[in-house]
């Protein structure tokens, strides 16, 4: 999944992004409050986040039926980490073989 919209950046020093990027660059180590969502069509998405290219977690969304709205449903998850200098923050979504170009995603990270 790219990233192609960045809505707001309070330490643009500290969350380095780039447009159509897969990966967000955080400068500084430390503690972060981690919250992703991600809605699409597909009714039992899996997102991971990884850091550095290990995964760091994993969320399974609930299934669901009968959705008419396409996007009506998806995954999040909120935690904490621990990460490195310079460390690469990226988001995974396995849809199980659905298409993923109606996916629509939002990422947040606060320095604790």
């Amino acid at each position: 999944m790219t990233w192609e919209h960045e809505r707001a950046n309070t330490a643009p020093d500290n969350f380095l992004f780039s447009q159509g990027r897969a990966q967000l660059r955080v400068a500084t180590p430390g503690l972060y409050s981690l919250s992703c969502a991600v809605f699409f069509a597909h009714p039992h998405p899996t997102v991971t986040i990884n850091v550095n290219g290990v995964e760091a977690m994993r969320r399974v969304g609930a299934r669901r039926t009968g959705t008419t709205y396409g996007q009506a449903g998806g995954v999040s998850l909120r935690d904490f980490l621990s990460l490195p200098p310079n460390a690469l923050i990226t988001v995974g979504l396995d849809n199980h073989g659905g298409p993923l170009d109606d996916a629509q995603a939002f990422l947040e990270l606060r320095k604790l």
